[in-house]
């Protein structure tokens, strides 16, 4: 049995048609709201007198009223709905809980990775300083390591040259040194011929003071003093060949025997005669061992260091020197001057190489006789064709070998003559 909705005027029932889903709140409004004419419920006494059996009491909205009238009202099907969407706002709701429990869950494990992140990335720069600082390590160890080979093998070499220079025998003889000798006074000799031979002599030279003084420097004043002569008086009938011919020897003697006492070739007279002065001392107070081979390591090291350039440096004093002596004598140079220079220059070395590194054991030195000498047949030879007889040394062509050995550091040096050196007496000029 239902109940029916009391008719009251001007009062609209409340609409009772079925909301759809999700309406409900709507309805509830509309139930709960008052009507807008009726702000205030009604007074009893202006009410119009009524069956009191319709209105036992006067009507007032009341929300528990308007409930029982709705659930009386509504269909079956209403209270199930909103039974299901209880049910599904539970479900959401426990669903909601759950995601908020997964969104927890989730932050939480996102922290702890943030953590661990951060804490990697720490150790992360903790590493790499840590291999910075061993690669540090490592590139000093091996920059050592490598310095210490570098110096072990400097060790090494010196010991090696130390041991082959305390060892090193002699490589060649007194012999082999004179037979060095008498080659580069047959190359002097020949090439001196051959350019007294070719060269062609202005008709008429008078030697200057500037000529004499030159000449003097490089052949001696003894020959100039024949030079001079035979260039001033007409009657003189000295050979212009054989002038020229001794001349050249003499020179290129010369240059052989300064060439031989040097052990620095580049440097200032000052160093040369310093190094020539240590050398001196080292000889007169050490034993023979010990200044041939302080001798043999200056010319394999500093005289010769450069094979080349020493021999361009002397071939360009031998080519000074002979175009000199031309000029001054009143000769034209030629290309022939220039061929036979190398062959010289080569002898030269060889010859002051062999004496000076080869030969350990004894001291082995040119020797050349000084212009004015007296004649002795027993320390020099006379290079003309005439027998050898007393006379004044003009000029030595031909140089001869010394050799020293200090056997005691007490006594002095045994000395003797390998080869007597070649001279030229005053007699050879027909003077």
């Amino acid at each position: 049995m239902s109940m029916s909705l009391p008719i009251i005027p001007n009062l609209r029932p409340p609409s009772l048609r079925y909301h759809p889903r999700g309406q409900e709140s709507n309805l509830l409004l509309r139930l709960t709201r008052k009507s807008p004419k009726m702000s205030k419920v009604p007074n009893v006494k202006h009410l119009p007198r009524f069956n009191s059996f319709l209105y036992p009491r006067p009507f007032q909205y009341d929300l528990h009223i308007f409930s029982q009238v709705l659930g009386t009202t509504l269909p079956s099907s209403t209270s199930h709905s909103h039974q299901a969407l209880k049910s599904e706002v539970d479900a959401l709701k426990a669903r909601n809980n759950e995601l908020q429990s997964q969104l927890a869950r989730f932050q939480t494990n996102v922290e702890t990775i943030h953590r661990h992140n951060v804490e990697l990335l720490r150790n992360n720069e903790n590493f790499n300083s840590e291999l910075a600082y061993l690669r540090r390590l490592y590139e000093e160890e091996r920059v050592h390591r490598t310095t210490a080979e570098e110096q072990n093998e400097v060790r090494r070499d010196e010991l090696h040259q130390a041991q082959v220079y305390l060892e090193m025998p002699d490589t060649i003889s007194g012999a082999d040194v004179v037979q060095l000798a008498i080659s580069l006074n047959t190359e002097v000799f020949q090439f001196s011929a051959s350019i007294s031979e070719a060269s062609s002599r202005r008709e008429v030279h008078k030697l200057t003071a500037d000529d004499l003084s030159t000449l003097r420097n490089l052949v001696g004043a003894n020959l100039v003093d024949i030079l001079h002569r035979a260039n001033t008086e007409p009657d003189n009938d000295t050979d212009a060949e054989f002038l020229l011919q001794a001349s050249l020897q003499t020179v290129l003697t010369n240059n052989t025997r300064q060439w031989t006492t040097l052990f620095d070739l580049n440097g200032s007279e000052r160093s040369k005669n310093l190094f020539a002065s240590v050398y001196h001392n080292i000889y007169c107070t050490s034993p023979q061992s010990v200044s041939a081979r302080w001798r043999a390591l200056v010319y394999s090291r500093h005289k010769y260091a450069d094979p080349m350039d020493a021999r361009q440096i002397l071939f360009h004093e031998l080519e000074k020197t002979t175009t000199t002596v031309l000029c001054a004598l009143g000769y034209k140079s030629s290309d022939q001057l220039t061929s036979g220079l190398p062959a010289i220059a080569d002898a030269i070395i060889k010859l002051d190489r062999a004496m000076g590194e080869a030969s350990l054991s004894q001291n082995l030195s040119v020797i050349s006789i000084e212009p004015g000498t007296r004649f002795d047949a027993s320390s020099m030879d006379n290079t003309d064709s005439g027998p050898a007889r007393d006379g004044t040394v003009v000029c030595c062509t031909d140089l001869g070998i010394m050799c020293a050995e200090r056997r005691d550091t007490s006594r002095p040096p045994v000395t003797g003559l390998l080869r007597k050196p070649g001279v030229l007496l005053d007699s050879a000029f027909d003077l």
